[in-house]
């Protein structure tokens, strides 16, 4: 994409990285220290935040994550990988509408007094939660994220109630 490649280096011992209960990563996607390197930034953010997106779902989908491959190897060891050509982005254009998709989300609680409804939400926010409040039926629902696959939202739910909210995953 323009950028200099300096490669992949494993560094499990960054708190970031080690400090979870989930696998993580950190990617630095470019130094900003020029109008130059900006300039490039800018110009590439949605095909470098594709990037980064596709790289995960291609390591999630396609095997196992775990900790103890990356405990086999020498912390600062070098990785070289090609990079992928990224393909140019096609010009928008409207997309006829369809289907709404089914999205699965994470339930908190449901009351009739609105106040309640944002005093949860508070505590979920402050929680680092991506809450929101919708009015269905009579009642104001707290919820946590949308997903298209159940394995996210099932993913989601665990992380909610480990803090200790009673939850259940709604449609």
């Amino acid at each position: 994409m323009g950028f200099r490649d300096i490669g992949i280096s494993l560094r499990p011992n960054l708190v970031v990285l080690n400090s979870t209960q989930m696998p993580a990563l950190l990617v630095e996607a470019g130094f900003i220290d020029s109008d130059k390197d900006n300039q490039l930034f800018d110009s590439k953010f949605q095909a470098v935040a594709q990037a980064i997106a596709d790289g995960i779902m291609e390591t999630l989908e396609g095997q196992a994550v775990s900790s103890s491959a990356v405990e086999e190897e020498e912390p600062e060891e070098r990785h070289r990988f090609p990079m992928r050509p990224v393909p140019p982005m096609p010009p928008e254009k409207p997309v006829p509408p369809m289907e709404p998709e089914e999205l699965y989300r994470v339930q908190a609680g449901a009351f009739r007094e609105r106040q309640n409804a944002d005093n949860l939400l508070q505590l979920l926010e402050n929680d680092g939660f991506p809450a929101f409040i919708v009015y269905q039926d009579g009642l104001y629902k707290v919820q946590v994220g949308a997903f298209s696959r159940l394995s996210n939202a099932i993913a989601m739910e665990r992380e909610v109630r480990e803090k200790g909210y009673n939850t259940y995953i709604t449609t």
